[in-house]
């Protein structure tokens, strides 16, 4: 039980359900539960939901009283993957003003959706003849719908704000002014008030990405890094479960450009060469799924390659970020930036 206020638990906790099924793996979990006439309802998640080996899918219960005995579905699961996406689950219910229940849910699409991040889900929440449920249709999630619009952008950063659609992580806070230009400033310290690394991405504003391809390009004004000061543009995601982050990028630092692969706070250098001569530097990334080409231009119209064809392990929630790093309280002024895809 919780407390009035919903901020504390009253009591000693009651195991209403363990794993006891082989299509649940080694956990259950993301329980929600409706009261029905005849007994209470419970859907809930099991299996390994947030890598590209995931096996997530809902399965239902019942019991006359909440604290059970809980009676699980013998044709569990109830939704599991089909239709064009992956892995579905953690629902959650809402009825509307006519008693009508939908269930919503997260997923992923298939093939390399899961760069793109789980996506939320809505399909009907109605019950058999035998009184149990059933999500949607045949048990798997409704087909692809066209959905929002894609994330192309072209950004000149005149101000006097910064678009909304970009982001930073929580515990990596970057310094960011807008004025014919963005100046972006890695952060000395970390949510947790911990010293940053000074690594090439120590300073990230990310955009969301629709899909697997895509290419992105910044401008850099090369006059604005001093020292071992860099700049740059990267792919960046989440490791799985949220826990610490991946990148693969290209940074403009002294006379070099630089590719270089992150995993963690590991960083290795992929391949090096000289910087133009130009007063700003154009960098290019290119996205097909987990392969990735960086190039580096004088102008824009004439561009190098740099490091090959290489593979990303990105896994989840993919970005593309401007970048700034490589020395403590680093400082970088980009021009622009854009995203096609």
């Amino acid at each position: 039980r919780m407390a009035e206020n919903g901020m504390r638990l009253i009591g000693r906790p009651k195991r209403l359900m363990r794993n006891t099924a082989r299509w649940e793996g080694k956990v259950v979990e993301a329980p929600t539960v409706i009261r029905r006439p005849d007994a209470f309802y419970m859907l809930y998640s099991g299996a390994l939901c947030c890598t590209r080996r995931c096996r997530y899918a809902v399965g239902a219960a019942r019991s006359a009283t909440l604290l059970g005995r809980w009676r699980k579905f013998s044709g569990n699961p109830i939704l599991s993957s089909g239709n064009g996406w992956r892995c579905p689950g953690h629902t959650g219910l809402a009825t509307d003003a006519s008693g009508a229940v939908t269930a919503l849910f997260h997923a992923y699409r298939s093939g390399f959706g899961r760069l793109a991040g789980r996506q939320v889900l809505a399909a009907p929440l109605n019950f058999r003849p035998d009184g149990w449920p059933q999500i949607g249709e045949g048990g798997v999630p409704p087909a692809p719908a066209a959905g929002a619009a894609p994330n192309e952008f072209a950004d000149d950063f005149v101000g006097p704000r910064l678009s909304p659609e970009w982001e930073w992580p929580l515990e990596r806070v970057p310094g960011i002014r807008v004025a014919g230009g963005l100046e972006l400033r890695a952060p000395v310290r970390l949510r947790d008030g911990s010293r940053a690394a000074p690594r090439f991405d120590n300073g990230l504003l990310a955009h969301r990405i629709s899909g697997p391809r895509y290419v992105a390009g910044a401008v850099v004004d090369r006059a604005s890094l001093a020292g071992k000061e860099a700049a740059g543009l990267s792919a960046f995601g989440l490791s799985p479960f949220g826990v610490g982050s991946e990148a693969l990028g290209i940074s403009v630092q002294g006379r070099s450009v630089i590719v270089w692969r992150r995993n963690g706070e590991r960083v290795r250098v992929l391949a090096r060469r000289g910087t133009p001569a130009s007063d700003q530097v154009h960098l290019r990334l290119t996205a097909d799924g987990n392969a990735y080409r960086f190039e580096v231009s004088p102008d824009g119209a004439v561009w190098r390659s740099l490091g090959g064809r290489l593979r990303g392990r990105i896994e989840e929630s993919a970005r593309v970020a401007l970048i700034s790093g490589g020395a403590r309280a680093a400082k970088a002024r980009f021009v622009s930036a854009r995203l096609e895809e």
